[in-house]
């Protein structure tokens, strides 16, 4: 059986129930709902941002750790994000506080400007050329202008990300 045959033979108390089992049992399950009972302004979406902030204003980080965390992070987001939008803000959003720490100090690993590159890429890849992409034109393009504080041909790598 699957899950509408059985919500289906439900009475809407037991589905009431069931739901709020879920939501008491699953963490990603309360964030969800958090997210989708938040209206306009998503809180969750500001405190993954203020945690990627965090991660990349650590004045010696220990990069594949923070890579490996800001990865997990964005997975747990994916979990529980109501909109693809909020998901490509907040990638964007890694984007640009990796460049921040790069005009900090440019001598990052090549696995530090890779993970950029791939977070930038997911972003491209989730946006819909007509509807997304217009909206985020101006922050892709503030993207690559700073992108031109790195190394490893950066900028030159991320303009072909965005040619596709």
């Amino acid at each position: 059986m699957n899950l509408l045959g059985h919500l289906n033979r439900l009475e809407k108390q037991d589905i009431i129930d069931e739901v709020v089992q879920l939501f008491n049992k699953f963490s990603v399950v309360k964030e969800y709902y958090k997210a989708e009972l938040a209206g306009e302004a998503n809180p969750l979406l500001a405190q993954y941002k203020r945690k990627i902030e965090k991660a990349y204003a650590a004045p010696n980080p220990k990069e594949r750790t923070t890579n490996i965390n800001l990865n997990r992070l964005i997975s747990g987001f994916k979990k529980i994000s109501v909109s693809e939008y909020d998901t490509i803000d907040l990638m964007l959003h890694r984007v640009e506080c990796g460049l921040e720490a790069v005009k900090r100090n440019n001598r990052r690993t090549a696995t530090f400007y890779r993970c950029i590159i791939s977070t930038f890429d997911e972003a491209m890849e989730l946006m819909e050329p007509d509807i997304v992409w217009e909206e985020h034109r101006e922050r892709v393009m503030l993207i690559l202008a700073a992108s031109e504080a790195g190394r490893q041909d950066l900028t030159a790598r991320l303009e072909a990300l965005l040619r596709r």
